[in-house]
């Protein structure tokens, strides 16, 4: 009995003077100079915060809540008692928003997002139907899926005010102009992505490149050099006519080193809608050089001076998927192949017309989104200078002297009824991509550029207290 009650005495005791330490420790932090702290981890507060932002505090953002946090994250766990003095900076001033944020580069709609907007039939433009209030908050949430809460974009695109209507028009399926290619006469094999290009004999002899002038670019050509003959092919990369209308193949033509009389046309122009990659004489072809007018070029004797486009009408083949083919298929005669013309192939096309969407007219606009609540938002409390603004006074762009000079009368024709005191964010361009912000104040009947106030120092003072254990705020003259 004695040993337990000597055991609780011991822990009274023990009791007693933690008790009293933790009194004493805090009136004798009290009562010592505190230390003093200036305060620049900004960045460390809520990324979307204004300080965080902008690097200072203001009234509606003010620096107690702010430095609690960050003292309580930076020094948990501190002497009951102890006091710290922060020094920070603040301005005596609010905006709507954040002008250091909205001064930013702008983000244009793309034609990729326009086709997202109304699928394969589309146009450049949002319109009554497609608004743009609408499509442009999901462009934004695909592009930026890890937007912050408070974010900003300027978004530049095409609005109508009538929709489109659907037409014929003219469309591209494939082209090639060789001018992606370098070479001479006998020079590298053609090799066109998704092509086949091959002899099927023995003979090496194949379509190479052919760079003639600077006029011409590059081509492609039946060598004719001392290889023998063979069977020498071209088949393009399949081409889709599935959506094409009136389907025209055309290219340009030349016939070189035509040496007798009573030698033979030796090259073919050929379609097949079915082609296994490997060998096309496993394929069907339907012959189209005749048609072409292939035959009827000029022959010369030496390099082809005599150009022509040749084209041919393919309504055969609306709706399908096709291949074209170049032959060129010589008698397989060893040594010096005098009997070979010369053939120079350029500027392959095959187009046609598709539905396409057209609108009469569009203009383009400039626009503010805010992520809030995660979802894009118009921000419609700013005014964004438009290109009839621009046009208006005179320039494309400006610096901040020209805008405080020139936005201020340009506000008075654009809003109404303003209020004494009413501000106003305007954001102006000052190069092509480049947007800047900055505040307008309404007094005495006009507009004028709202100056921010000097930035001053400011000192909070903060204790860790007992028994919360947290940094608070107290009185400075504590």
């Amino acid at each position: 009995m004695k040993r337990i009650l000597f055991i609780l005495s011991i822990s009274i005791v023990c009791l007693y003077t933690v008790s009293c330490r933790k009194d004493w420790n805090e009136e004798d932090a009290l009562s010592q100079e505190s230390e003093t702290i200036s305060f620049v981890d900004y960045k460390a507060l809520p990324k979307t915060s204004f300080p965080a932002l902008n690097g200072y505090f203001t009234p509606l953002n003010e620096a107690s809540g702010f430095l609690e946090e960050w003292l309580n994250n930076k020094r948990p766990g501190a002497k009951i008692g102890e006091v710290v003095s922060i020094t920070y900076d603040y301005m005596d001033y609010d905006h709507p928003d954040s002008l250091n944020n909205l001064s930013r580069e702008m983000t244009v709609v793309q034609t990729e997002d326009y086709k997202e907007v109304w699928g394969d039939l589309f146009v450049e433009s949002f319109t009554p139907s497609k608004p743009a209030a609408t499509e442009i908050p999901l462009i934004l949430k695909r592009h930026y899926p890890d937007a912050q809460e408070g974010a900003y974009r300027i978004v530049r695109y095409h609005q109508s005010e009538v929709e489109p209507t659907v037409e014929l028009i003219d469309h591209v399926v494939y082209s090639e102009d060789f001018s992606t290619f370098n070479g001479s006469s006998g020079g590298a094999k053609v090799a066109l992505p998704g092509a086949f290009n091959d002899n099927l004999t023995t003979s090496t002899r194949s379509w190479h490149i052919y760079v003639r002038n600077e006029d011409w670019g590059a081509a492609m050509y039946s060598n004719y050099n001392s290889n023998a003959g063979g069977d020498a092919w071209i088949v393009l990369p399949q081409q889709d006519l599935t959506s094409v209308q009136d389907a025209v193949f055309s290219f340009d033509f030349g016939v070189g080193y035509s040496r007798n009389p009573g030698e033979k046309d030796y090259v073919r122009v050929m379609i097949t809608e079915e082609f296994d990659g490997q060998n096309p004489l496993n394929s069907t072809w339907t012959d189209i050089t005749t048609e072409l007018g292939v035959f009827d070029v000029p022959k010369e004797t030496g390099y082809p001076a005599t150009i022509r486009n040749l084209q041919a009408n393919l309504p055969q083949y609306a709706g399908k998927k096709i291949y074209v083919a170049f032959r060129s298929q010589l008698p397989l005669l060893a040594g010096t192949y005098a009997m070979s013309e010369y053939y120079v192939v350029d500027n392959l096309k095959l187009s046609g017309k598709i539905e396409g969407m057209s609108i009469a007219s569009s203009e383009e606009v400039y626009q503010v989104f805010k992520y809030h609540q995660n979802e894009w938002q118009v921000l419609n409390s700013v005014y964004v200078l438009q290109p009839s603004d621009y046009q208006g006074i005179g320039k494309e762009f400006m610096t901040p002297e020209e805008a405080h000079e020139l936005i201020s009368p340009l506000l008075t024709t654009r809003i109404s009824d303003p209020e004494e005191g009413e501000k106003k964010t305007v954001l102006y361009k000052q190069d092509n991509t480049q947007f800047h912000a900055e505040n307008y104040v309404y007094t005495s009947g006009q507009w004028k550029y709202d100056a921010a106030p000097p930035m001053e120092k400011r000192t909070a003072k903060f204790r860790y207290t007992y028994p919360d254990e947290k940094w608070k705020e107290i009185d400075l003259d504590l």
